[in-house]
């Protein structure tokens, strides 16, 4: 956060480019680049920077982005899940 009340909101790998877009249709965030430290095995060396993608905005507009990211997925999730129920039932 900086002096501003500017939050980053990593976008977690699996969220499609239609949820983001979703997203920048539904909330006033931008997406930036941020780099982040990651850690591949626990207690080893082997911390990497990465660039990776997230939402810029207030703290309070990006807890309804998040809420909207778990929502998406969960729907996602479940009409995959209804699709192979389908094609086991059409068999």
């Amino acid at each position: 956060m900086d002096e501003d009340g500017v939050y980053d909101l990593i976008i977690p790998p699996g969220v499609s480019k239609s949820i983001i877009e979703d997203i920048l249709r539904e909330f006033d965030v931008e997406v930036v680049e941020r780099e982040v430290k990651i850690t591949y095995a626990i207690g080893e060396q082997d911390d990497v920077i990465r660039n990776v993608l997230a939402f810029r905005g207030s703290k309070e507009l990006l807890l309804k982005v998040e809420e909207f990211i778990k929502q998406s997925l969960i729907d996602k999730i479940e009409s995959l899940g209804s699709d192979r129920h389908k094609d086991r039932s059409t068999k």
